[in-house]
C-alpha cells in the first residue's frame, strides 16, 4: 500500500480566523541540544565486517552523518583502540564505552559479572583510548546475558549482583584520578518489565539508562504507558540515554519477536524518534546500529543498520544527516529566548518541539505521531494530513520550511514577512525555520 503523502505551505494574511488563535510565549531549547543528543552503535573490534575490512569508508560515513557519539565495546586489542582514536582525532567523535566483564566463559559477553576485573577494563580505556573514551556504561542487558555462563552456573540472584557491581564501578570511577570527571551511564534491561527487580541504583549513576526499542512501531509507543515508568523504578529521577534504540528492516524475518519496519518507513520515524525522545527529557538516543553487519534479509540482527552492508545510505542515515546539517549550532552555551507562536487545532497525535540557534533563529518541530506501519500485519498505513495553522505573533522577515526525510536539506518552502502558514502535516517530521525581524 503506498503511503499517501501531502505536505503544503500557504500563507495567511492576518485575519479574522488567525485572531481566534490564541499565541502562547514558548520557551525555546538550543537547537544544538538536539543534535548533541544523537548517537549510534558501533562493532569496531567486528573484524570479519565492514567496520574493520573497510575502516576507512565507515570513518568517513559517520563524519559525513555528524553525529558526535559512538556507543562501543572495551577492546584491548591496539588495533581496534586505535580505530576509535582516530575517530575522535578527526571528527571530535566521543566513545560511550560498556564495562561488563564477566566470568570466564565461552562467550565473554555473557554470564556472571565479574567485579575483580573492573580494574583492568578501566586500566585499558585510561591506556588504550585517553580522551577518545567520554563516558562509562554499566553492563548491557544483564536480565538476559547473566545466562549461558558455561561451564560456570547461571546468576541466580543476578538483580543483587547488578546492584552491587553498578556501585564498584561507580566507586572505583569516581576514586580514578584520570577518569573521575567521567560520566557513569547505569547498566540497560533487554526488557523494561525486569527493571523494577533491581533496587534503586540512583545513587551511583550519573544517567539512568533504558533500550526502547519500538519495535516496527511509531517512536513514542509504549514509552509513557512501559518503558519510562518501568525504568525509573531502577534509575530514580536521574537523566535517561537510551543507549540502543531504532528500527531493523530484516523484511524476509518470520512473524513474532522484534518486528522489523521497511527501510523507506525507517527513514521516517528515524527524526520522529530524535526529536520525541528529547521531547521527553531523554538527553542521548544512540541508533543500533551504524551499518548493517551482514546480507541476510531474514536475520533481525544483521539489519539495525543506518547503512547497507555495502555502505550505501539508508533512508533513516540520509534523513538524519540532513536533520543534523540544518540545525547543528556548535558553540559556547547560551540561554535560548521564547517565541509567541501557536498552533491550531491542538489534537493528540499533534506533537512539537521549539529550538533556537545562537543567531537568533527558532525552529519548530512538528511531527504527527501517529503509525506509518502496522509492524504486525505488516502493511503500511496511510496517513490522514493534520491541517495546522502556525501563527507567529511576533514580527517575522521569513519563515522557511523542511523534510529532512523527504527532501533533505532542501527548502520546500519559503515566506517573506508571513503572519501564519497553514501545513497539511503527514507522517514526516517538519522543520519551520523561523527568522525574526522588522515587520512589512
Amino acid at each position: 500500500m503506498k503511503i499517501y503523502r501531502s505536505v503544503f505551505f500557504v500563507l495567511i494574511a492576518l485575519g479574522s480566523y488567525c485572531s481566534t488563535v490564541r499565541a502562547d510565549s514558548v520557551q525555546a531549547r538550543a537547537a544544538d541540544e538536539l543534535v548533541d543528543s544523537i548517537g549510534v552503535n558501533t562493532h569496531f573490534g567486528y573484524t570479519d565486517r565492514p567496520y574493520a575490512k573497510r575502516y576507512d569508508d565507515v570513518a568517513a560515513r559517520l563524519g559525513e552523518l555528524g553525529v558526535r557519539h559512538i556507543r562501543d565495546g572495551v577492546d584491548n586489542r591496539a588495533a581496534v583502540a586505535n580505530r576509535v582514536r582516530a575517530l575522535h582525532e578527526k571528527f571530535g567523535i566521543g566513545a560511550l564505552q560498556i564495562v561488563g566483564p564477566r566470568v570466564d566463559s565461552r562467550q565473554p559477553w555473557m554470564g556472571k559479572l565479574d567485579p575483580a576485573k573492573i580494574d583492568g577494563v578501566l586500566a585499558t580505556i585510561k591506556t588504550l583510548y585517553g580522551e577518545a573514551n567520554e563516558a562509562i556504561e554499566g553492563p548491557n542487558e544483564y536480565d538476559n546475558t547473566h545466562k549461558n555462563a558455561a561451564p560456570r552456573a547461571d546468576d541466580a540472584d543476578w538483580p543483587a549482583t547488578l546492584k552491587t557491581y553498578t556501585q564498584a564501578l561507580y566507586e572505583k570511577v569516581k576514586a580514578d584520578p584520570v577518569l573521575k570527571d567521567r560520566s557513569v551511564i547505569g547498566p540497560s534491561m533487554a526488557h523494561a518489565a525486569n527493571a523494577p527487580k533491581v533496587a534503586d541504583l540512583s545513587a551511583f549513576i550519573s544517567f539512568g539508562n533504558f533500550h526502547p526499542y519500538p519495535g516496527g512501531w511509531n517512536p513514542a509507543r509504549q514509552l509513557d504507558d512501559y518503558n519510562l515508568p518501568k525504568t525509573r523504578q531502577m534509575t530514580g529521577q536521574r537523566t535517561l540515554w537510551a543507549t540502543e534504540t531504532g528500527y531493523q528492516n530484516a523484511m524476509a524475518k518470520p512473524p513474532g519477536g522484534h518486528n522489523p519496519a521497511p527501510e523507506g518507513v525507517a527513514g521516517k520515524y528515524g527524526p520522529r524518534l530524535v526529536a520525541e525522545y528529547l521531547r521527553h527529557g531523554i538527553a542521548r538516543a544512540y541508533f543500533y546500529e551504524l551499518l548493517d553487519q551482514d546480507v541476510k534479509p531474514a536475520d533481525p540482527e544483521a539489519n539495525f543498520g543506518l547503512l547497507r552492508n555495502d555502505l550505501t545510505e539508508k533512508p533513516i542515515f540520509s534523513a538524519l544527516k540532513a536533520m543534523i546539517a540544518l540545525l547543528k549550532d556548535p558553540g559556547a552555551p547560551f540561554q535560548p529566548g521564547r517565541l509567541d507562536y501557536s498552533l491550531a487545532p491542538m489534537t493528540a497525535d499533534l506533537h512539537q518541539l521549539l529550538l533556537q540557534k545562537r543567531d537568533g533563529r527558532f525552529y519548530v518541530l512538528l511531527w504527527n505521531e501517529t503509525p506509518c506501519y502496522d509492524a504486525v500485519k505488516r502493511t503500511e498505513i496511510a496517513v490522514a494530513p493534520l491541517k495546522i495553522t502556525v501563527k507567529i505573533s511576533q514580527d517575522v522577515k521569513r519563515v522557511t520550511t523542511y523534510l529532512p526525510s523527504g527532501h533533505g536539506t532542501t527548502v520546500v518552502e519559503s515566506f517573506d514577512h508571513p503572519a501564519a502558514i497553514a501545513v497539511d502535516l503527514s507522517d514526516e517530521l517538519l522543520i519551520v525555520e523561523i527568522t525574526r525581524g522588522a515587520g512589512r
